[in-house]
């Protein structure tokens, strides 16, 4: 321990690993960090392989038992060959392919994946079958049964470009610096301390380390180290990164540790049906959030710390480490709520000469918006 109380750089690891060790063998560290399971065929199903042997087609499908016993086998080799880590994606890879198989049996095509995952046949379905449907949901099955089309062929031209993300994809907005100040607001006047704790915790996660919602459940004081070189630097431990505490919500993690020293910094209760259920709901239920104020939304508090990490000029690399992501399409989504510098700034930067006009009156741009509440 140095002189000012901060861990050395080796008690600071030893620490990350013992928090770590206990992530392992805690079963809601577990169930935070795995998808969730999905019912499929009438049966629970936890990884995508179950799901393949269960699913059944619904009703919706109009596809009757004596078809599906025809289609079923090829459908379930199409799709199992495309990687999939979520039982919740296979289920809805085989439910668009189970429609698309059917309609191109119909159409007596030969159920073989190099004469039905074709570019050609899934655009004429995409553009026949579902016209009618929105854009988003067009290009979400599109996009699904391209992926089942370039694992389980070799021959057919999957080489077009993909649709481009912004035309599907969906970002929650960030919030604005006012409306972080009225939630901060709102927070304090919840009806009693075991509200405030859960609301404030929520915040704190949200906008000051982007946490998802299983691991908002079961975050706990334990989790939340300072670091040994730079003692005001708060980080939270996590299974797979450490997280860096952005500087304006510390003071308040610091008060939600000192008085939540023990178990997840929400409780027991509401925490274990989060991390089970990956239901944000279930965190926010118990909260009074008047009229005029934004609802509380756990993806916009992860989409506020994003913007707001993005914005400091972090690189692609250092943001999808803390993210916890490996994909660096989200990126395409931020982009318009992302500061950017002055251009002989960035330019400077960019040309490898230090930003050194950044305190010039002519380069001063406003940066991005405090989270914190403000203080009078």
């Amino acid at each position: 321990m140095s002189p000012d109380g901060t861990p050395t750089r080796f008690e600071f690891d030893q620490a990350v690993e013992r928090v770590r060790a206990e992530q392992r063998i805690d079963p809601r560290w577990r169930s935070s960090t795995q998808p969730p399971p999905v019912r499929a065929g009438g049966v629970t199903c936890r990884t995508s392989a179950e799901v393949y042997a269960a699913y059944v087609p619904g009703p919706q499908h109009e596809v009757s038992r004596e078809l599906w016993a025809e289609i079923g086998a090829f459908v379930r080799q199409c799709v199992s060959q495309a990687p999939c880590t979520s039982p919740a994606t296979a289920r809805t890879r085989m439910s668009y392919a189970t429609s698309f198989v059917a309609w191109c049996h119909a159409q007596d095509v030969p159920l073989a994946p190099e004469r039905v995952f074709t570019p050609e046949r899934v655009e004429t379905y995409a553009i026949g079958v579902l016209s009618g449907r929105a854009d988003r949901s067009v290009g979400s099955i599109r996009g699904a049964l391209r992926t089942i089309g370039i694992a389980c062929t070799t021959k057919a031209a999957w080489s077009r470009p993909v649709t481009p993300l912004r035309r599907n994809a969906y970002l929650a907005l960030p919030y604005t610096a006012d409306e972080t100040q009225a939630l901060f607001e709102v927070a304090e006047a919840q009806r009693n301390a075991r509200a405030r704790r859960y609301f404030r915790t929520l915040l704190v996660a949200g906008l000051g380390a982007g946490l998802l919602s299983g691991e908002v459940a079961v975050v706990a004081a334990k989790h939340v180290l300072r670091h040994p070189v730079n003692p005001r630097l708060w980080v939270i431990v996590l299974p797979d990164r450490l997280v860096p505490v952005r500087q304006d919500v510390t003071a308040v993690l610091e008060e939600l540790c000192a008085s939540q020293p023990e178990g997840p910094l929400l409780g027991e209760r509401v925490s274990e049906a989060a991390a089970v259920k990956h239901r944000s709901h279930a965190l926010r239920r118990h909260l009074d959030i008047p009229r005029g104020v934004p609802q509380l939304s756990l993806s916009r508090l992860r989409t506020t710390w994003a913007t707001a990490v993005l914005s400091e000029g972090v690189t692609i690399a250092e943001f999808l480490q803390m993210a916890g992501t490996t994909s660096a399409k989200s990126l395409e989504l931020y982009l318009p709520h992302v500061r950017v510098r002055t251009d002989l700034e960035w330019m400077s930067i960019a040309s490898g000469q230090p930003p050194c006009e950044q305190n010039h009156p002519s380069a001063r741009r406003e940066g991005v918006s405090a989270h914190a509440p403000r203080t009078s």
